[in-house]
């Protein structure tokens, strides 16, 4: 029985932290956004200049 908790624990700690990484991932994108919307007003030339953050 004990071993159905733990896999159950770490399956729930593997699905926080995918939650955890997607929220991050979210916020820097936005935040990244907004200060290229500050540099580049026009929204055509922003969509062509697309900024892809790399993660290591």
């Amino acid at each position: 029985m004990s071993q159905y908790y733990l896999v159950f624990l770490l399956i729930l700690g593997l699905l926080a932290l995918i939650w955890l990484i997607n929220i991050v991932n979210k916020n820097i994108s936005q935040q990244v956004d907004q200060q290229i919307t500050k540099i580049i007003p026009i929204k055509l030339i922003r969509d062509k200049i697309k900024i892809k953050i790399k993660w290591r």
